[in-house]
């Protein structure tokens, strides 16, 4: 029971100490100053709302809680802070008292006193221009009058808090003013002497840590200033920025300087580059801070020049003992130095964050250390400046010691010297006239080869010495190539864009950034003639002798290879002919009717060709079949007529499309076995009926609906997966082409549809499957490092729902990333900004289907037109269907398609 007692009363103690009132202010007759944390009790409002007359209610009242601190820090806290204080007076009548709040960076504050017409507010802070304040000086003062007991409210707000108030009578609080201005600008001077006097040994000298020094010592003194409050007052008194936001830049600045200045003093980018480069970072850091400073809001910036110092001021001072360690003297000063300056800011950063007390030695710790620094940096640089004339006077001696010896020893090397030279003049002569040998039999050898060669140097200029079929294979005279400083850009390019490249390619080999067997890829491969001619041209390096990574020249190979081209055409010409051949015959029927679906659209040509957009689309479709074929030729005379389509001009589609017919009409005749061979396949398949079978089984049907009913079951109607089966190659292929392994599947329900009536839409998702592979599919490295099998993936799963079906069609490859799809979107005008603000991810990957819309900024003969799913979308809608895609970075895509059951 005594143990329950004792708790009991321990608690009840802790309750009363934190929530009894503080005791009132008694102004004595003796006393002129008081320090006001322990008579004041503390409110926190998270919310900002409370008013006067909210803090007058008992509720509110008596959730203040009495302060015992001296100075209250609330750091870095997002609420409004109040405190309430009473005053009883029995002092003499004829003295004025004033509340001085001593923490001169605090944003916002408003003291509140009560008056016969109720409460006056004063609300002032370092965020308002000093023309605010009720009494013009760097502290914030409040008149009170001390015959009114009470209470006093004063509330404050901003990034980071505390309340430094005291209490005293007009002239105690002049007084007290003037003897820290009187001490602060001792310290504020010695500053400046301190730099004048670095700032004109560094024009004496040039000593780059002295200009460093002059540059840290100012831009630390400014940071202090502004700390104490004399900016805004004496500087700024109207333009209140610099409180906040110039705090963060005055710190980005003597951050930044304190780092050049340990760089520089201590010379570690030649003594130690790993301490070098981990104070360059803070060089970054700092530099950030400074700019940040003008765009960021102080909450943030508050936070950064706080921790930055905290993360190098280790760093800096590791770096002096270091250097001390290896002999360096001076460094002993720095460490020194630094010792108290950044034990200081130390103190004074933790004040800031709330993890000190306030107090008048903390918050002048910084004050202190720089003091002692102002004194032993100086000795530091003096003590530089001796040890580098002990180390010239040192290396006179021994340069005076050399010379003596040089002197006694250089006449008779002189005598063996002038011997040595007679030798190597006669040994030049015969190596010269070897060499001339060597050339001419060189020269003459080369000129009988069929590849011509010649050198140039890192400006572009060709050596002399070219060979007289190097001029042939290049169209040009090289004769004094060097002295006319004829350029290799020159010779191999007429247009300024291709010049301009191969300068660019020529400066980055000099480089040596990359290695010359990468850039050898990207370098020119042929020279364009006015002979008509096949020139490749390949270059290869010539290394210095003396550095086997450095290169001294490059060699260009010219070769004459029009008949290789000619007779690899030839070939590439008859392996197309039997690849179409091959896959005609495995696919008869999309043959047939790519043929049949190619005129009919030249005859519906002149019906549709005002809808330019749907024109586009029927073309853009119709190449992407004929691609399945690999018919190179006929998908390059479409892509012509898309070309004209896109321009816009009139009589150039007329005669594309008018070129496009002859060359489908050229092409049939050239391949009618085939076409024939294509037609005897189908009706064998069952894809077509004889008449001669139509007319032998007329007697099995009782009339001609059975009859129709029999055909449309057996010919008309079938399972639409299987227009779907063809894919298979083409994903094959074009995964193939790409390097890729891809397999298709294809499983689902039965669909039995008249097929005919969805002819479009089977036909226009060709571009889904070859989007799937083109841009879905990662290569094998890729699917690898990802650790996904190899093989991609690709899906067409068919599914039906009593009037409708859908089928869904899904890759395992990277996804679609909506961010880029909104960049895309925006490059190309497709949509406003205002448009897709505030979009889902799925509305954005849902843009894909815009008309124009592409990934690729160059257009081939197969992509790039932002056609295809603009194609297949306008065929779906058209069956009266819908179609809509989901896709996840790195897992896949899935397209579904809702469509009708049409028999």
């Amino acid at each position: 029971m005594k143990y329950f007692c004792l708790f009991s009363l321990v608690i009840f103690l802790g309750s009363y100490r934190a929530y009894s009132k503080s005791p009132p202010v008694v102004l004595e007759k003796e006393k002129s100053f008081y320090e006001m944390g322990k008579y004041i009790d503390i409110l926190e409002d998270p919310d900002g709302i409370l008013t006067t007359k909210d803090l007058g209610r008992p509720e509110w009242s008596k959730k203040f809680k009495r302060n015992f601190e001296k100075v209250p820090n609330f750091g870095f806290s997002k609420s409004v802070h109040w405190a309430r204080f009473y005053l009883k007076n029995l002092s003499s009548p004829n003295k004025d008292w004033l509340v001085s709040f001593n923490y001169y960076n605090q944003d916002k504050v408003t003291f509140y006193r009560k008056t016969l017409k109720g409460w006056d507010e004063i609300k002032t802070g370092d965020l308002f221009p000093v023309s605010s304040r009720e009494i013009k000086e760097r502290a914030f003062l409040f008149k009170v009058n001390p015959d009114i007991p009470g209470p006093y409210y004063l509330k404050i707000e901003g990034v980071d808090n505390q309340m430094d108030l005291t209490l005293g009578t007009t002239q105690e609080i002049s007084t007290r003013e003037s003897m820290e201005n009187y001490f602060l600008g001792v310290f504020f001077g010695v500053s400046i002497a301190m730099a004048a006097l670095n700032l004109l040994i560094f024009f004496t000298t040039k000593s780059l840590p002295h200009l460093n020094y002059v540059l840290y010592v100012l831009t630390l003194a400014l940071f202090m200033a502004n700390d104490f409050g004399y900016v805004l007052r004496y500087l700024t008194p109207k333009d209140p920025w610099f409180s906040n936001n110039g705090q963060a830049l005055f710190a980005g600045l003597f951050q930044l300087f304190l780092n050049l200045f340990a760089i520089t003093f201590l010379k570690l980018k030649k003594e130690n580059p790993k301490l070098y480069w981990s104070h360059q970072f803070f060089v970054i850091t700092s530099t950030i801070l400074i700019i940040s400073s003008f765009f960021l809001p102080f909450s943030f910036n508050v936070i950064f020049l706080s921790l930055n110092p905290l993360l190098f001021i280790f760093l800096i001072f590791f770096a002096g003992v270091y250097r001390t360690k290896m002999g360096y003297r001076p460094a002993r000063y720095f460490v020194a130095a630094f010792a108290f300056s950044l034990l200081g800011g130390m103190i004074l950063i933790l004040v800031v964050a709330g993890v000190l007390p306030s107090t008048m030695i903390f918050r002048k710790a910084l004050l202190i250390g720089h003091g002692i620094d102002l004194i032993l940096l100086p000795m530091g640089l003096a003590d530089r400046f001796n040890l580098m004339q002990e180390r010239a006077f040192e290396l006179e001696e021994k340069t005076k010691r050399l010379q003596e010896n040089y002197s006694r020893n250089l006449e008779k090397r002189v005598a063996e010297k002038t011997l040595e030279l007679e030798v190597e003049k006669m040994s030049i002569e015969q190596i010269m006239d070897h060499t001339y040998e060597q050339k001419k039999s060189r020269d003459q050898l080369l000129g009988n080869l069929d590849q011509g060669y010649l050198t140039f140097n890192k400006e572009g200029v060709i050596h002399e010495g070219a060979t007289k079929i190097t001029q042939d294979l290049l169209e040009t005279n090289l004769f004094e190539s060097e002295s006319r400083e004829i350029k290799i850009w020159d010779i191999l390019f007429s247009t300024e864009e291709e010049k301009v490249n191969l300068k660019k390619w020529v400066k980055n080999v000099w480089i040596g950034r990359l290695a010359f067997k990468d850039l050898k890829s990207i370098a020119p491969k042929f020279f364009k003639g006015l002979k008509g001619r096949f020139i490749e041209i390949d270059f290869r390096p010539i290394y210095r002798e003396d550095e086997s990574n450095k290169i001294d020249k490059v060699i260009m190979i010219a070769s004459d290879n029009t008949e290789k081209k000619r007779l690899r055409d030839l070939l590439d010409m008859d392996k197309e002919r039997v690849e179409f051949v091959e896959i005609c015959l495995q696919n008869p029927l999309d043959f047939v009717d790519l043929i049949d679906d190619s005129f009919s659209l030249l005859e519906d040509y002149e019906q549709i060709k005002g809808d330019r957009r749907e024109l586009f689309r029927k073309f853009h479709t119709l190449k992407a079949r004929y691609g399945q074929f690999g018919l190179k030729t006929v998908t390059y005379f479409i892509n012509e007529v898309e070309s004209a389509i896109s321009d816009g001009e009139e009589n150039q589609i007329e005669k594309t499309v008018a070129n496009l017919e002859k060359e489908l009409k050229e092409f049939i005749k050239k391949n009618r076995l085939i076409v024939e061979a294509a037609n005897k396949f189908l009706v064998d398949e069952g894809h077509a009926i004889h008449i001669s079978t139509l007319m032998d089984t007329k007697g099995d049907f009782r009339d001609l609906e059975e009859m129709y009913a029999h055909i449309k079951e057996n010919y008309l109607l079938s399972d639409i997966k299987e227009k779907f089966l063809k894919y298979k190659f083409l994903v094959d292929k074009a995964a193939e082409k790409q390097g890729k392994s891809v397999l298709l599947e294809i499983d689902g329900d039965e669909i039995r549809v008249d097929t005919n009536k969805y002819t479009n839409f089977v036909n226009s998702s060709v571009h889904l499957f070859l989007n799937m592979v083109d841009h879905g599919i990662e290569s094998e490295d890729e699917r690898i490092e990802k650790t996904k099998s190899k093989r991609g993936n690709i899906r067409a799963f068919f599914k039906r729902n009593e009037k409708v079906f859908s089928i869904y069609i899904e890759d395992d490859g990277q996804g679609i990333d909506p961010g880029k799809i909104r960049e895309r979107v925006l490059e190309k005008g497709l949509k406003t900004k205002e448009e897709i603000e505030g979009a889902s991810e799925t509305s954005l990957i849902n843009l894909i289907f815009l008309p124009g819309f592409s990934t690729k900024d160059d257009i081939t003969d197969l992509s790039g037109r932002g056609v295809g799913l603009d194609a297949i979308k306008n065929e779906v809608e058209a069956l009266d269907g819908s179609i809509t895609v989901t896709s996840t970075l790195d897992e896949g895509t899935r397209f579904r398609i809702d469509l009708p059951i049409l028999i």
